[in-house]
């Protein structure tokens, strides 16, 4: 397991990525934003060569807002080629959790 680096100021929890012996890539994230911060459509994270996808990847992530209005609700997750992932969250969210395997390029 090799840890994810995140963009911008998020607080990483099991966020990294694997290759398996017949080269399926495995990304655990779990994030969240210090201070409770929300956050909406961002790129979180960007995959390095060798463990991006062949197309792109949909999943579908955990969203979670903490503090005086607490919900959690699914977000889109995006991998794209050049291994950039993005979230598209309907609602600002303060953190999210999410698990993919898809096939190395």
């Amino acid at each position: 397991m090799i840890d994810l680096p995140v963009c911008d100021d998020f607080t990483p929890g099991e966020t990294f990525y694997c290759k398996n012996s017949i080269g399926d890539i495995f990304v655990s994230i779990s994030l969240s934003k210090p201070s409770k911060t929300e956050f909406g459509a961002m790129e979180i994270a960007i995959l390095p060569e060798g463990y991006r996808p062949k197309a792109v990847v949909h999943i579908p992530a955990l969203g979670f807002r903490k503090g005086t209005d607490p919900i959690r609700w699914v977000v889109g997750l995006r991998i794209d080629t050049t291994g950039s992932i993005t979230i598209h969250p309907e609602f600002r969210i303060t953190g999210l959790c999410a698990a993919v395997t898809f096939p190395a390029s």
